[in-house]
């Protein structure tokens, strides 16, 4: 995809109190509940870390399978991996597409504390490998395979969601049923005193923002 955003290839969607800018596909339009989730995903990862780095691969499995029972194993596997090795939450968010081809692929986002993840090879390394191992298949490392994301920096924020929302076009998924075409996983908050609020400054605040572009 283009990763330079323009008034061609995106269009503006609203999140709580801010819009910002997501992929506009050529055919269909995208998946607004699966939106909601990426984002829910992204700022729960805020909640808990001032930085986010985010890493994106594609993988491909052997053969066709009518649900996501494979992937579903691997994720689970790997993401508890990842937690022990770098030690903070993991979220990941994954579409699975089949356009043409007789069998599905899936595009991965992970999401990981950018104080203890800052280059995104050792991940990719480790999990084609792991790939490979649980079910015979193949990895495709994409352009521009990580982001970093700050806490209520929206100039940094845009850029990668604009990025993830490509893999929540509707478009290439219609072959998908009975499988979910999303899997996501949900990250509990940790209870404090001013309750669990996944307020919007964790997305964008004015402050840092400024503070951010004035650098």
């Amino acid at each position: 995809m283009i990763f330079k955003i323009t008034k061609q290839n995106s269009f503006l969607f609203a999140y709580l109190n801010h819009s910002y800018n997501v992929y506009k596909p050529k055919k269909g339009d995208l998946n607004k509940v699966a939106l909601d989730r990426l984002f829910r995903l992204c700022q729960t990862m805020l909640y808990y870390y001032s930085r986010v780095f985010i890493v994106r691969i594609d993988l491909h499995p052997v053969d066709f399978s009518a649900d996501n029972k494979v992937m579903s194993i691997f994720l689970n596997k790997f993401i508890s991996k990842l937690e022990k090795q770098y030690q903070c939450k993991v979220g990941y968010f994954c579409a699975r597409e089949q356009n043409k081809s007789d069998k599905q692929h899936y595009h991965l986002a992970l999401l990981l504390s950018g104080h203890k993840a800052m280059l995104p090879h050792n991940i990719l390394t480790q999990l084609k490998t792991d790939w490979i191992q649980h079910c015979q298949g193949s990895v495709y490392f994409v352009d521009k395979p990580y982001y970093v994301i700050y806490r209520g920096d929206k100039a940094s924020i845009n850029p990668a969601i604009y990025r993830l929302s490509y893999l929540i076009k509707n478009h290439t998924k219609e072959h998908n049923k009975p499988a979910n075409s999303y899997l996501c996983n949900v990250i509990k908050l940790k209870p404090n005193n001013k309750g669990n609020v996944l307020n919007e400054k964790l997305l964008v605040d004015p402050l840092i923002t400024h503070q951010m572009l004035s650098k």
